[in-house]
């Protein structure tokens, strides 16, 4: 789509017992998780990456200055969301170019899909996503 962007670069991994301090656990269960090779202050805004954590890869995107996590296959046909274009808060799969909102998960591409989106939040220069619950 005109105007957005596509993800910056390569996918970033995180594996068990690898996030020591990256990571913390919560009441409730909750896991906190650095999204892995990412500094929040070196992200270029309105991008979207895929990072990979404990084997399951997310979709990363910078709106602005706010962070937003999702699911990094598209529900269609399985595109990663994290190489497709972004427009504001809108995604496209590089497949078939259907839309997502990345604050909501909702489809706005009129078809009945949609994908589950991560808490992120920023701590210390670290983003964190909650991959547990």
């Amino acid at each position: 789509k005109a105007g957005g962007k596509k993800a910056g670069g390569k996918k970033a991994t995180a594996s068990k017992g690898e996030y020591g301090d990256k990571g913390s656990s919560e009441p409730g269960g909750e896991l906190w998780v650095q999204a892995p090779g990412v500094v929040a202050s070196e992200v270029v805004p309105d991008t979207a990456h895929t990072v990979e954590v404990f084997g399951t890869r997310y979709a990363l995107y910078k709106v602005g200055d706010d962070f937003f996590a999702t699911q990094d296959s598209c529900p269609h046909a399985g595109g990663p969301l994290g190489g497709g274009d972004l427009d504001g808060h809108k995604v496209s799969c590089p497949f078939h170019g259907y839309e997502f909102d990345v604050r909501t998960g909702q489809c706005s591409s009129g078809q009945p899909f949609e994908i589950a989106c991560v808490p992120v939040r920023v701590k210390s220069e670290r983003v964190l996503l909650r991959v547990g619950s």
